[in-house]
C-alpha cells in the first residue's frame, strides 16, 4: 500500500468517525424529546451514547498518533 493509499484510507476513516459522532449527538438530542422512556432509561441511554462518543474520539486520537500526527491536525483536516 502506498502512502497516498494509506492517506486516502485514513481520510475515509476520519470522515466515518466524524459522521458517527454527529449521529450520536443527534441521537442524544432526539432522546431528550422522546416520551417513551422514563428518567432512568433516558439517563442510561445518555450514558451509553456518551461512552460511544468518547470511544470514537479516543480512537480518532489513537489513529492520529499512529499516523505520526500527535496533535491530530492531519486527521482533523482530512
Amino acid at each position: 500500500m502506498t502512502g497516498k493509499q494509506s492517506a486516502g484510507h485514513l481520510s475515509d476513516l476520519v470522515i466515518i468517525e466524524n459522521e458517527v459522532v454527529e449521529i450520536l449527538e443527534e441521537m442524544s438530542y432526539e432522546l431528550e424529546h422522546l416520551e417513551c422512556f422514563d428518567r432512568e432509561q433516558r439517563a442510561e441511554l445518555h450514558t451509553i451514547l456518551r461512552a460511544i462518543q468518547a470511544d470514537t474520539r479516543t480512537h480518532h486520537d489513537i489513529v492520529s498518533s499512529l499516523a505520526g500526527d500527535p496533535n491530530g491536525e492531519y486527521v482533523r483536516n482530512a
